[in-house]
């Protein structure tokens, strides 16, 4: 009984793959119609030996990332639940698991922030000017994309850039997505750039960042990123292929 031959699904990740329309016959070799072609690039090792890349879409990489490090989260704090003393206060009875749950929690947040930052640069046209008046309202600031993506804050981007350039519909401001996003912010902006208080013994432990991550209820942080990028991709002519693929 001949064996049917099983052709491997290209990864979701990746960033480009189309399929051949008709057969393509080279020298050694033929490939048949429908085969998968991936986009790729060719880099350089330390020692110079060259490297061939799939290409991946970074977006996707990070809600993966993103929502990867939510599960391990999660599994942390089913090995070490939160227990209460006799005074009525709560800890963590290891603190490994303590700082592995804290790890994952930082890396769900700071990975699906990215992913949000990463597909509004993506979608930013390379010859796309932004302007913009001056706080002091003496000039008018002038960015290109690449100046964009490094000093434009991600809202504009996402309430201004975006919708003009694609010519769609922003984010409700008055919408829940909207404040979830923020709170998203707001977390990944105090993981960044943290307070004196996260860094020594406090009374207030709920007041640090790392009280935040153990007591308030966020909603899952790759599924807030996941629903912002998707408010855009579904107003356009066609969904990317790794956005079809992305179970969130």
């Amino acid at each position: 009984m001949t064996k049917k031959k099983i052709i491997q699904k290209p990864d979701g990740r990746l960033h480009a793959v189309a399929e051949l329309a008709e057969d393509l016959i080279l020298p050694d070799t033929v490939h048949k119609k429908g085969t998968s072609i991936i986009a790729v690039g060719k880099s350089k090792t330390r020692k110079g030996k060259d490297i061939w890349i799939s290409i991946p879409n970074p977006t996707a990489l990070y809600l993966s990332l993103s929502q990867k490090s939510y599960k391990l989260s999660r599994n942390y704090l089913k090995k070490n639940p939160l227990k209460k003393d006799k005074k009525n206060e709560y800890r963590f009875e290891n603190p490994k698991y303590q700082n592995d749950y804290l790890e994952q929690a930082i890396a769900t947040i700071i990975f699906a922030y990215t992913a949000i930052e990463t597909f509004a640069n993506e979608y930013i046209p390379k010859d796309y000017i932004y302007k913009e008046e001056r706080k002091d309202k003496k000039c008018t600031e002038i960015y290109n994309k690449d100046q964009i993506e490094r000093n434009v804050k991600l809202d504009i981007k996402l309430t201004k850039i975006l919708p003009e350039t694609l010519k769609i519909e922003s984010i409700d401001k008055s919408k829940e997505l909207w404040s979830q996003l923020k709170n998203l912010e707001d977390l990944r902006n105090r993981l960044i750039h943290l307070k004196e208080i996260d860094l020594k013994r406090s009374e207030h432990y709920q007041n640090t960042i790392w009280g935040k991550l153990v007591f308030d209820k966020h909603p899952y942080p790759h599924k807030v990123a996941f629903s912002v990028i998707k408010k855009y991709i579904d107003q356009l002519p066609s969904p990317p292929r790794w956005f079809t693929e992305m179970k969130v």
